[in-house]
């Protein structure tokens, strides 16, 4: 089956209440009100701009709340009245291609007019493209830092590992408890009811994609700390949407 046929899903998930999100209060509001039957929104497009492979839209419902999406690239024009599917809220995120910080922004899958299979395109032509189609997970911290400057000693026991090795041992770990201790790089909270942290060691590398592990806790930690983790790893993880990780340790524990 196609990796990237997955809208379908997408939709499902994406329409979940997202609890403790950090947001400003029109896009909190659209985690319980202002939505179709469906949940997808409909709104006046106030401001839209296109880069990086997506389209970003300054919506405004009817009853004056204005909310900015993030969908694959799609024409859109001020003025105009579009509907998006339901999407992942996020609290700040910043758009490198942009430069431009938003307070808060929703993640879409896209329009409401595009069809399941137009959706599946967009999305595998943005991966094709190279564009990271988990921008939204990344989170409202990133460590400055400079990667070869990240050195941090292994956790001890039976079932500690560097970052790489879960990497290069996910087939045998999957499913299975391990501990990694890391430094943390990214946070995203209250996301799906749970927290994201990413964290490096200073094993692997970029162009291999196995430096950096993603965690899910429903405790955090700040971006610069030293941590262990304990968890569940979970391999070839799809939330639909192009949000896919090879490698991913869920319902952490969390210890400095």
């Amino acid at each position: 089956m196609n990796r990237w046929i997955v809208v379908i899903a997408a939709a499902a998930l994406l329409a979940l209440p997202v609890a403790g999100v950090c947001m400003p209060k029109t896009a909190a509001e659209h985690a319980s009100a202002g939505k179709g039957d469906n949940g997808a929104i409909t709104g006046k497009v106030l401001e839209t701009m296109n880069s990086g492979g997506y389209t970003y839209v300054n919506l405004q419902e009817k009853k004056g709340t204005t909310t900015w999406f993030a969908i694959p690239a799609s024409p859109v024009t001020v003025g105009s009245t579009v509907t998006v599917k339901p999407g992942m809220p996020m609290g700040e995120f910043y758009s490198k291609s942009l430069k431009r910080k938003f307070s808060s922004i929703v993640f879409s899958p896209g329009l409401v007019s595009d069809t399941p299979e137009e959706s599946a395109d967009k999305l595998k032509a943005l991966a094709h493209k190279g564009v990271d189609l988990s921008a939204g997970f990344k989170g409202n911290g990133s460590s400055a830092e400079p990667m070869a400057t990240i050195k941090v000693h292994k956790a001890k026991g039976a079932n500690a590992y560097r970052v790489a090795e879960l990497f290069a041992k996910k087939g045998p770990t999957a499913g299975k408890k391990v501990v990694v201790r890391g430094k943390v790089v990214k946070v995203s909270e209250g996301i799906m009811r749970r927290n994201w942290l990413h964290l490096r060691d200073g094993s692997g590398s970029a162009a291999k994609k196995d430096d950096e592990l993603v965690v899910t806790s429903p405790k955090s930690a700040k971006v610069g700390e030293v941590v262990t983790v304990r968890g569940t790893l979970v391999r070839d993880k799809d939330f639909g949407a192009g949000y896919r990780f090879a490698v991913i340790v869920e319902d952490a524990e969390i210890s400095r």
